[in-house]
């Protein structure tokens, strides 16, 4: 939804500062301080252990970049007067959606039974992708937010700490009682509601059933 303003404000800077500007393209923003919840979602349930639901196959690649790592290189790119346009999240081969919870369930020392659910059965169940189980979209989503290449982000120096750093630090911030913030007004916050997570569970393992 937001893609059309945000070129429209690239064309514009453009338009006023043209070859005196760099577009930096973030991808999926993780770290403290997140009150979309998406990342720290993941973080809380694997900390709360028990049976977790996750989306599709451990296996699936995933790309985030943690906000202090998208600061800092912004602040080295404006005092370095760099230009141009850059995809601005992790680099590929990063983390995978398994890897992402393995981090957080180390960050707090917790041994989850993850259940891995088809992508298609979700969506049949009426699962909304990426609020209602965040940073998942099925494979038959029209925008794949994976799939990127930030070659040229790399070559202009962005770097990413690993994944469980900010999965620690994420949940840090959330027993400091981060977490209790309202959330932004605009995007809403995003998570599976614990008794629909307990229900989407039992109809998944009883789907074979009767």
């Amino acid at each position: 939804m937001n893609g059309p303003y945000k070129a429209g404000c690239e064309r514009a800077v453009d338009r006023h500062f043209a070859g005196r500007a760099a577009h930096l393209r973030a991808g999926m923003i993780i770290g403290p301080y997140d009150d979309t919840n998406r990342f720290p979602y993941w973080v809380d349930r694997m900390a709360r252990g028990g049976e977790v639901l996750a989306p599709g196959r451990p296996d699936r690649p995933v790309r985030l970049v943690d906000a202090r790592d998208l600061g800092a290189w912004a602040v080295e790119v404006a005092r370095n007067r760099v230009t141009g346009a850059y995809i601005a999240t992790g680099p590929a081969g990063q983390v995978t959606f398994g890897g992402m919870l393995d981090a957080g369930a180390a960050a707090a020392g917790t041994e989850p039974d993850v259940t891995w659910v088809d992508d298609e059965w979700l969506a049949g169940q009426g699962v909304t992708p990426w609020s209602e189980v965040p940073l998942w979209l099925p494979p038959s989503a029209a925008a794949y937010p994976w799939d990127q290449d930030t070659t040229a982000a790399e070559r202009a120096g962005l770097r990413t700490r690993p994944i469980a750093d900010s999965a620690r630090d994420t949940l840090a911030w959330l027993r400091a009682g981060g977490g209790d913030k309202p959330a932004n007004p605009r995007t809403g916050k995003a998570g599976l509601d614990p008794d629909r997570e307990k229900e989407l569970l039992a109809a998944w393992h009883g789907r074979d059933q009767g």
